[in-house]
């Protein structure tokens, strides 16, 4: 960081009041002591400024005052880097996942990296905890050369993909980034992951559409995503048991964190067309229920 401190005086007969001040990028967090300067008296503009991780950068700062005289004054402060290639310069990114992600949900982050050489070491990338369920892959690279320099700026994109279920619940972590010039080096990313939201029925509601009411032949598909299943029923819309509906349940991929409920009408049967639901138990104890309609649809 450059700490630069610029000194403003006033030089008239009645107290002028800083209002505010503006920087030209998010890298400066300029103070202000005194806000109110007496006539006479004076103020110091601290300006604290991050270095740029190649070449130099000019920042502007905008002091708005209620002087009538001068309402407005601009300030530019030059900063240079002090580090000299090869080195990890930074990683961007969004890690962070909401509503329930599962297995193939993905984000993408880059790394940047500074080097002498347009082909250069990639970095290392991990994740922190590794029971997040999350991977990182390397999708693809390019490499350009700063403006003015012998410098060849790197990128590298990487894919966050879960291929497991995550946790149930509110998870944490981290993108950690090691520099290849110097494994001490590290940059981070937060990971943050909300799976509160536990079991989801996909649809929640279906429909069970038959030529007439002694037909069995249709069948609906339910996906159970979010948790393992620990026991299903049939209930009618008064909430009483049902047996007017066959329900199987199936296991999606291995660690999908999905699986599958097959809805059929019990053959042999006279059912009423009308509201029947279905009542997933999920093995942390947690319910969830979906809409079965039955209806007729003589055929013209």
């Amino acid at each position: 960081m450059v700490l630069a401190p610029y000194e403003l005086t006033n030089d008239g007969d009645v107290p002028i009041r800083i209002i505010k001040v503006e920087s030209s990028c998010n890298c400066s967090a300029p103070k202000v002591e005194p806000w109110t300067v007496e006539p006479g008296g004076k103020a110091i503009v601290y300006t604290e400024t991050k270095r740029p991780p190649l070449g130099e950068r000019v920042v502007s700062f905008t002091i708005h005052t209620d002087s009538q005289v001068s309402p407005t004054l601009n300030l530019h402060l030059k900063v240079a880097s002090d580090r000299k290639p090869p080195y990890l310069s930074g990683v961007r990114g969004d890690a962070n996942f909401q509503g329930s992600p599962g297995v193939g949900d993905r984000s993408e982050i880059v790394v940047y990296t500074l080097s002498e050489r347009e082909v250069d070491r990639e970095p290392k990338v991990l994740v922190h905890p590794a029971g997040l369920g999350l991977a990182c892959t390397l999708i693809g690279s390019n490499a350009s050369r700063a403006d003015g320099l012998q410098i060849w700026q790197h990128e590298y994109q990487y894919k966050l993909e879960f291929d497991k279920a995550p946790p149930p619940g509110i998870s944490t972590g981290e993108i950690v980034v090691e520099d290849p010039w110097d494994p001490k080096h590290l940059e981070r990313l937060p990971v943050y992951i909300n799976n509160k939201n536990g079991l989801q029925l996909f649809p929640s509601t279906v429909s069970l559409a038959r030529a007439d009411p002694h037909d069995d032949s249709c069948e609906a598909k339910i996906v159970v995503k979010g948790g393992a299943v620990d026991s299903i029923a049939a209930t009618s819309a008064g909430g009483r048991s049902s047996d007017a509906l066959i329900l199987e349940k199936s296991q999606g991929a291995e660690d999908s964190g999905v699986s599958f409920i097959t809805v059929r009408l019990r053959a042999g049967r006279e059912i009423l067309d009308g509201e029947h639901r279905i009542r997933v138990k999920g093995a942390s104890g947690e319910e969830v229920e979906a809409v079965v309609m039955i209806r007729t649809e003589a055929k013209p």
